[in-house]
């Protein structure tokens, strides 16, 4: 059987910059990173080198185009995603899964179709 959707897209939250008050210095804290499920989707492969032009005229190679369903939110450029993918695999009579990443970096471009959401990272 084949799956509409295989594999996952999730969107890290990095906190902002913020001011250590004592010293006035700028500093991140990286221990409180958010992981956020967005979607089950399809990642397809731009093997051909296609491109496409944002509002400004400047073009772009992308790696990967991702099928989404319609239901899901809009998805700014820049967001920095994950394409995750399922593996499976059975030893010893127990099914092991395990997630592999396939792409992680920034959204591109976002479109909503009538039928699925398309976007290109």
């Amino acid at each position: 059987m084949v799956t509409q959707y295989p594999h996952e897209l999730v969107q890290y939250i990095i906190p902002e910059s913020v001011i250590n008050p004592a010293t006035g210095d700028y500093y991140t804290d990286n221990t409180v990173n958010q992981v956020v499920n967005i979607s089950s989707c399809r990642a397809e492969a731009n093997s051909e080198g296609r491109k496409f032009s944002n509002e400004d005229g400047e073009a772009y190679i992308y790696q990967f185009t991702v099928y989404l369903p319609s239901s899901v939110a809009d998805i700014a450029a820049g967001t920095t995603v994950q394409i995750l993918q399922k593996k499976r695999w059975v030893e010893g009579g127990t099914v092991y899964y395990v997630n592999q990443t396939l792409f992680s970096g920034a959204v591109k471009r976002f479109s909503r179709g009538q039928l699925n959401c398309r976007l290109w990272v």
